[in-house]
């Protein structure tokens, strides 16, 4: 089967968790032999350079006009003699519902829009907005994959037909970590101009002016007004191609999230390497097989003894083959190649 994976923005480096999860999708599904070409909307951040040493066989770079504004993109899709069309972009999919019905179509779900919504309070004609984006792109879609249980409830309660609902879970590329010598500090990992992480990293530093004896590390992208808002035992690090080693010496993960649907690709990526989490609810959201693992907290006054105690406790065990068997992009992506070609 021929199958056209369609992101908007940048791929590679890779510096947010959806990009993360269609990257490692895309290179599952040649692994388990799908015909896959990548294309990829260009707004001029792609580079081209890494994109060739990814891995990923075929790509495609093209205008955002030749995506949104004309029928370029389905030209193309027919010439490549598409079988199955996956993207991660409900508004392409409203537009182009007419042009893409001979196609099977993979609505690639990262969140569920009209529940952050609601979790930021929104007017109810913003709400109602988004959830006729997430009812009519699932309409219009063959599949959906949702990254979690909740996330296909939320859609089922929207009146979404629950047979199109496919629950294909944030992952990690697990690797043969070594242990390294743990160090005193606490870390936070995401994409920071993504707003409910961006908010997360401002309550950190709350968080680090009442615990000056602690160093903390924050690993992602951030917007430039950021750094001098830091208190001096917070190093905000930036991209960090390679985030291992220190995720590997850290003692303790935070993620402070108020608001978010789908999963946290965080937290499945902390505990990929053996790290404690500190986490709220939403922070730990569609990953209830593993709260056993995390100490969940909704209360941030109580966070600075938290991680006061818990930098002086013991490491926690967790059960890796269990972790691998449901969070590896492995098997993740063998069911999703599974799905795309016999659903």
């Amino acid at each position: 089967m021929r199958v056209a994976i369609i992101k908007d923005g940048p791929l590679l480096p890779i510096k947010d968790g959806a990009s993360y999860k269609i990257y490692n999708l895309a290179l599952e599904y040649q692994r388990n032999g799908l015909d896959l070409f990548f294309i990829l909307i260009d707004r001029g951040w792609v580079k081209e350079d890494e994109i060739l040493h990814s891995g990923i066989k075929n790509f495609i770079l093209i205008p955002p006009e030749d995506a949104y504004n004309n029928k370029n993109l389905t030209l193309l899709l027919n010439q490549l003699k598409i079988d199955a069309i996956q993207t991660n972009i409900p508004e392409l999919l409203m537009k182009k519902s007419g042009e893409w019905s001979n196609f099977k179509r993979v609505f690639d779900s990262h969140d569920v829009l009209y529940e952050q919504s609601e979790q930021r309070n929104l007017s109810k004609s913003e709400i109602g907005m988004e959830k006729f984006i997430d009812y009519t792109a699932c309409s219009i879609a063959d599949i959906i994959f949702c990254c979690s249980e909740r996330d296909k409830q939320a859609y089922i309660d929207l009146g979404v037909d629950e047979k199109k609902l496919i629950v294909i879970k944030n992952g990690v590329d697990f690797q043969n970590n070594k242990k390294l010598m743990k160090e005193d500090y606490v870390v936070f990992l995401g994409h920071i101009y993504y707003q409910p992480n961006y908010e997360a990293v401002l309550r950190i530093f709350e968080i680090a002016k009442e615990t000056p004896e602690i160093n903390y590390k924050v690993v992602g992208n951030f917007p430039e007004n950021l750094e001098s808002r830091a208190p001096s035992n917070v190093e905000m690090l930036g991209f960090v191609k390679d985030v291992e080693p220190i995720l590997l010496r850290a003692k303790l993960a935070l993620s402070p999230l108020d608001i978010g649907s789908g999963s946290s690709v965080k937290v499945v990526h902390y505990l990929s390497t053996g790290l404690k989490v500190l986490s709220t609810s939403v922070g730990a959201r569609g990953l209830e097989d593993l709260h056993k693992y995390l100490l969940i907290e909704d209360d941030y006054s109580k966070y600075p003894e938290i991680i006061r105690s818990e930098l002086k406790s013991q490491e926690i065990e967790i059960d890796f083959k269990e972790l691998v068997r449901n969070y590896d992009y492995k098997y993740i992506g063998r069911l999703a190649a599974d799905v795309i070609v016999n659903k």
